[in-house]
């Protein structure tokens, strides 16, 4: 297991240094999750507060908002956006250099992606 995970060891640097060059695009992106998160949240604080009833559709606000800060949480945690890496390269003609190295392009680019 050692030896795969020093295969692609330089691909995870270089994701770390690229996602670290675009410092304003990564803290920009968590603003942008951070935002949307507490605007879905005070809309929906808004429709309880706004209905007759505590409970809508099976879910109360305390159990909407523990959707919404998770569903958010886990979609910034899990995200990688690597099909637009994939396409970028196939655009620019650069990912003919990553099939020929012994490597999974899959597990490249799902994995090892620049954080954008």
């Amino acid at each position: 297991m050692n030896r795969f995970l020093k295969k692609y060891l330089p691909f995870a640097l270089a994701g770390v240094q690229s996602a670290v060059v675009y410092r304003t695009n990564f803290f920009f992106n968590i603003i942008g999750n951070v935002l949307g998160c507490f605007i879905t949240y005070f809309l929906w604080r808004a429709v309880f507060l706004s209905s007759n009833s505590s409970v809508l559709e099976g879910f109360t606000q305390t159990d909407m908002t523990m959707y919404i800060f998770v569903s958010f949480f886990s979609g910034f945690i899990t995200s990688c956006n690597c099909h637009w890496n994939v396409a970028s390269e196939i655009r620019d003609g650069s990912i003919s250099m990553r099939i020929l190295k012994p490597v999974r392009l899959f597990i490249l680019f799902t994995y090892f992606s620049p954080i954008t």
